[in-house]
């Protein structure tokens, strides 16, 4: 059985309009799913996940920078190769 493995998530030149949607959805998704995991901590043991709420404030700003490529690349009126591969590594439960 295999333990680890490398999946390309996305491989494509995209304008600034694409990649904008394309990487904005991607980050949103994770805030979104940070958010449910801090809530859900929140409700069941009255505390904040700390791994969640750091990884928040990653993506953040993460999302920052990002934003300012796009614009950069939409003011010079330029494409953007994006990349991204998905690593999987099978490792021993923490629950």
């Amino acid at each position: 059985m295999k333990k680890n493995g490398r999946f390309n998530l996305i491989q494509g030149e995209f304008s600034p309009a694409e990649a904008r949607e394309l990487v904005m959805n991607l980050f949103q998704n994770k805030l979104n799913f940070h958010d449910m995991k801090n809530f859900s901590s929140m409700e069941r043991f009255g505390e904040e996940d700390k791994v969640s709420v750091k990884r928040i404030q990653e993506l953040q700003r993460s999302l920052l920078s990002v934003t300012e490529l796009l614009s950069n690349a939409k003011e010079q009126n330029k494409s953007l190769r994006i990349v991204a591969t998905v690593e999987i590594q099978m490792s021993e439960s923490a629950e």
